[in-house]
Parts: structure tokens; sequence; C-alpha cells
């Protein structure tokens, strides 16, 4: 009597594993990307609908995109760290 639900789950379990892994999600394009269709719309003047996941989306997404920046740091570019302060860093790493 113990055994059938512990079976049945292990069975599910197995089969739902098996498809993820014989048929995985495809990724949409980056034309489809929801971000991608209301930065497009910002651009352009229009105004659309939003939800507060999509604005916590939006600044996800610009956050990602300030840390690409590269700027000057006293006349050196932050992407030419010295290798004396990449060990420094490595050291103090959380």
């Amino acid at each position: 009597m113990v055994a059938v639900p512990i079976l049945f789950m292990m069975l599910t379990w197995v089969l739902v594993t098996a498809y993820r892994i014989l048929k995985p999600e495809e990724s949409l394009p980056y034309e489809y990307d929801a971000a991608f269709l209301r930065q497009q719309a910002t651009e352009a003047g229009h105004s659309m609908p939003v939800g507060v996941r999509e604005i916590r989306e939006d600044q996800r997404h610009a956050r990602r995109m300030s840390f690409q920046q590269v700027y000057e740091y006293h006349g050196m570019p932050t992407a030419v760290l010295p290798e004396s302060w990449r060990d420094d860093l490595w050291l103090r790493r959380n």
C-alpha cells in the first residue's frame, strides 16, 4: 500500500525528466523578447501597459547592461585591471 504511491511518483519523475532531456525547451529569437519589444516601443515614443514584473525585468536588464560598460578610472579602462588588483580581489572575495 505504501509502495504504490512512491512507485507512481518515481515513474512520473522519470518520465518528466526523460521528456525534458529528449525535448529541451527552445529559446525564442531576441526580436520576440518582451523586454526588447518594450524597449522598441519606448524608443518609438509609444506607450504600452506594463506590470510590476515587467518593470523589475527592465530594471534588471538596465543594471546588467550598466555593468558591461567600460569606464576610465585614473586614466585606465576598467577592462584592463592590473594583475595585482585581480589577485587582491580574488583574495578578498566573499
